[in-house]
């Protein structure tokens, strides 16, 4: 069947003094239907339909100008996604079927709770076109399956870039490097469900 969705949200955008944006939303989304996969294999995946579910979550990010070229950015996201009625999951293999039943409760899969991103740049002077950044990353926990009996762990990253920009007549020429990762952190960047 169709997932079907009510979608609701609430929003502000406001400038705080000259040099600094805030924007904040919150959002409650309930869904019918919810689909989730049956079974993974070979690259394929198969779904089928639980029941019902809601995600409820607030985003805020804060942009500001600390100096002329110095600036920074910092966005947070929570979200609470849960299945918020009974369903039997049926997870299928070439020799077997196991059959679980998921609690109203359990959490979506693949759903991080808290995500972080943060970004101090720095870019002058205008005319030398180069400009360089440093990022933080923070993803929570997600869970591997709808009975939520694992979880890939939480992680934070730092990353590094940087960039020559040069105009000559109508041509605008680009360079940039990034190194992600910096610590060399070992982590699980996606999941594949169920």
């Amino acid at each position: 069947k169709p997932m079907k969705s009510d979608n609701y949200e609430v929003g502000v955008k406001s400038l705080l003094g000259e040099a600094t944006k805030l924007t904040a939303a919150a959002f409650f989304i309930k869904t019918k239907d919810e689909i989730v996969p049956l079974l993974n294999q070979g690259g394929r995946t198969i779904f089928q339909n639980a029941t019902r579910s809601e995600r409820k979550g607030l985003e805020v990010g804060i942009e500001t100008e600390f100096c002329e070229g110095l600036s920074g950015y910092l966005a947070l996201t929570y979200l609470d996604a849960e299945f918020t009625k009974d369903f039997t999951s049926r997870t299928v293999t070439p020799t077997s079927t196991t059959v679980r039943n998921v609690p109203s409760g359990n959490k979506l899969p693949a759903t991080p709770e808290v995500a972080v991103y943060g970004e101090t740049a720095w870019k002058k002077p205008a005319w030398s076109g180069f400009s360089t950044a440093f990022e933080m990353r923070h993803n929570g926990k997600v869970y591997v399956d709808d009975v939520n009996s694992d979880s890939a762990d939480s992680y934070t990253i730092f990353n590094l870039r940087a960039g020559l920009e040069q105009k000559v007549g109508q041509w605008r020429f680009k360079e940039f490097a990034r190194v992600d990762n910096l610590a060399d952190e070992d982590y699980a960047s996606s999941v594949i469900v169920n």
